[in-house]
């Protein structure tokens, strides 16, 4: 009885698994690397979505797209969204800003084509990310002088090596910056992120996961349209676990109603 309960479950949670691949594909990128953007026009091309959803909320959406000079924040910025907030903001967009540099391209040009397909295209874009104060706010809470003062030090001393791929702490495989890191290189930063900075990572990492989940699955839930979602290779893996999470128990929910 058990074995035959068990078998049961597996078979739903294919068919369930099944369904959001014919509805949904992640295209997982990294957000300076050139690689990103051929894959989002692959994936285009040979998905055909009726809907593009980005990792972007409408304030980086519109600086995305500002064409004048940007500044930096002002100071009066830092009491909205907090003191690490707010150098959060400056240094990890000033090392985006200097690694495409180095690589010839512009931070969040994935996204910026992703959004520029569905214009072309007449597809209605959804903009699935948190909004960035409230990320921003949340690191800010997490945060005391001693946090702060580690992880500046860590990103200006060493930059991403010293941040993420200490070779004494975690043997990665050097990877190219304008390539998209492989699943198993992923897998091994998020590791060692989550292990160094547990608060950075839940308010980078696993509360937006959360919240971009809800908004795809609320949006395969209620239309029948196919979804490309373009969102930071960290996030795919977990978001669409989460997703399948959601949607069976949105089924399950539907099925009780009937």
């Amino acid at each position: 009885m058990e074995e035959n309960t068990k078998v049961m479950e597996e078979n739903k949670a294919d068919k369930i698994d099944g369904e959001i691949k014919k509805r949904l594909f992640i295209v997982g990128s990294s957000h300076i690397a050139t690689e990103s953007v051929k894959n989002v026009n692959l994936a285009f091309e040979s998905f055909r979505p009726e809907i593009i959803a980005v990792e972007l909320d409408r304030r980086r959406f519109e600086t995305l797209f500002y064409k004048g000079k940007r500044k930096a924040p002002p100071i009066s910025y830092m009491f909205k969204i907090g003191l690490f907030g707010y150098l959060f903001t400056l240094l990890g967009g000033y090392l985006q800003r200097t690694l495409g540099a180095r690589i010839g391209t512009t931070p969040g040009i994935e996204m910026k084509t992703a959004a520029k397909l569905a214009a072309e295209n007449n597809i209605p874009l959804a903009l699935i990310d948190q909004d960035i104060e409230i990320t921003l706010k949340n690191l800010s809470k997490q945060a005391g002088v001693l946090f702060i003062l580690k992880v500046i030090y860590d990103m200006i001393a060493g930059g991403i090596k010293t941040l993420f791929t200490r070779k004494k702490q975690i043997d990665l495989e050097p990877f190219d910056l304008k390539s998209v890191p492989n699943e198993r290189t992923i897998k091994k930063i998020l590791k060692l992120f989550k292990s160094k900075y547990p608060k950075l990572y839940k308010a980078l990492v696993e509360d937006r996961n959360i919240i971009m989940a809800e908004h795809l699955s609320s949006m395969i839930l209620s239309t029948d349209k196919k979804i490309m979602a373009v969102v930071g290779a960290g996030h795919k893996q977990e978001l669409y676990n989460l997703i399948k999470q959601k949607i069976k128990t949105g089924m399950i929910n539907s099925g009780d109603k009937k």
